[in-house]
């Protein structure tokens, strides 16, 4: 399971020109979503799978301090925790980069990025493939796991075969605070115009709540999302793309 963090300035600071755009990167200075969602991984009831949390930092300039940061939060979560926690941020980056240059595979090195949605997202790739990982999972921090049997039913049809198609990824959708699935419930004038929520909402209904349970999307939720091996070792999120890279990906 891998669990990206995005993390921007103390409040005070603002945004730099040259910062990363991310929709709500967490600041320093506050404690964010993502020790919730760790703790919350007591709630399923299968513990066999590893966590690996990105601490993506939004500037160059603070990336020490957004490891720093994440890593403490790791280390409260890890106290309670039966299932393994680890971190991956700019220094394990590094690390690798450096590894690639000295066999002589520098080409490779502009391919794996902490900047960018599709860039990290290839990272939630990435990381499972070298951990020898069969499934990567990929959870966004700002959830929640309510369901004890949340992992059985990621697994459950996975690498299997439907009708005469194997199933190499799966996606799932989350609910609201309220136990509903909908985008927005308090909704601007203008947002009747542009109608995205409205057709987001009717193709939820359209998709999520009818049977079968398994069956061919239109859409995907990049923060519930599992990907094959026989997959993600030869599809990666095309880096080219700045936003809706799980749906690009579909």
């Amino acid at each position: 399971m891998v669990i990206p963090s995005y993390w921007t300035r103390e409040i005070k600071d603002g945004v730099r020109a040259g910062d990363a755009v991310y929709d709500h990167p967490t600041p320093l200075d506050e404690d964010g979503t993502l020790l919730r969602a760790l703790q919350s991984l007591d709630i399923p009831e299968d513990k066999d799978f590893q966590v690996v949390v990105i601490a993506a930092a939004t500037a160059v300039d603070i990336e020490d301090r957004v490891e720093e940061k994440v890593a403490g939060i790791i280390e409260k979560a890890s106290r309670t925790a039966d299932v393994d926690i680890k971190l991956f941020s700019q220094s394990h980056l590094g690390e690798i980069h450096g590894l690639l240059q000295s066999r002589g595979m520098d080409e490779y090195v502009p391919l794996l990025q902490l900047s960018g949605y599709s860039n990290i997202r290839n990272l939630c790739l990435f990381i499972p493939h070298i951990l020898g990982s069969d499934l990567a999972v990929l959870i966004d921090d700002d959830e929640v796991f309510e369901d004890t049997q949340f992992i059985e039913k990621a697994k459950e049809f996975i690498g299997s075969v439907v009708g005469d198609r194997t199933v190499h990824a799966v996606a799932g959708y989350y609910l609201q605070p309220d136990g509903d699935n909908r985008t927005i419930k308090k909704r601007s004038p203008w947002m009747e115009y542009w109608g995205q929520y409205k057709v987001m909402d009717e193709g939820f209904d359209r998709i999520i709540w009818t049977e079968p349970r398994l069956k061919e999307t239109p859409f995907v939720f990049g923060g519930n999302m599992v990907i094959h091996r026989e997959l993600f070792t030869v599809v990666p999120f095309d880096p080219d793309v700045s936003r809706g890279e799980d749906i690009d990906y579909l």
